[in-house]
């Protein structure tokens, strides 16, 4: 008798941790995706895209990293931007001015060199000091590039006509009536 109770509750014991096993290993994987959702959510922050830009040659690499996270980020409302560490791809130039290296590096600008044997420095100007143009430009750390476009003033969609005339009407006095005009 005694050894067929402990038998069955033997069997309790065994259906019991066999039921909440799966249970256990459900709330692994539910822990797990919504670890990885959570690091898609915060990919998904960063998002980047080409964009244009007016960035002044006098201005500040605070005011440079707002300016790229306004015309490169997809939600840049939802970002702290002066945290962003960005990079571009310029070209430098030797101190002669001859010799140049395309590189990619801070956009506060910075020196890079090649050359094993006789080494060269070139310097790389800052983005906002640099001339206008498309410029890859991508987070510190990060392979994904966009294009930024850097330029003095934004294209517009008017166009003028050429050889276009208006017809002002004159007071008796020869001044322009205006109130006609309008």
């Amino acid at each position: 008798m005694k050894k067929m109770k402990s038998k069955k509750l033997l069997a309790i014991a065994l259906t019991a941790t066999m039921v909440a096993q799966p249970l256990g290993a459900q709330s692994v994987f539910a822990y797990e995706n919504a670890i990885s959702a959570q690091q898609v959510v915060s990919q998904s922050t960063t998002m980047l895209h080409d964009g244009t830009a007016i960035i002044p040659s006098d201005a500040s690499l605070d005011q440079v990293r707002e300016i790229l996270g306004k015309a490169l980020l997809t939600n840049p409302d939802q970002q702290n931007l002066q945290s962003l560490e960005w990079e571009y791809e310029c070209e430098g130039k030797s101190s002669t001015g001859v010799l140049k290296n395309t590189a990619w590096g801070s956009i506060e600008g910075f020196t890079s060199q090649t050359g094993n044997w006789v080494k060269t420095d070139y310097t790389h100007p800052s983005l906002a000091k640099n001339s206008d143009g498309s410029y890859k430009i991508r987070l510190k750390g990060s392979t994904e590039e966009v294009t930024l476009t850097k330029a003095k003033k934004l294209t517009s969609a008017i166009t003028l006509k050429d050889d276009a005339t208006a017809n002002l009407v004159y007071n008796d006095d020869g001044s322009v009536n205006y109130d006609a005009v309008r």
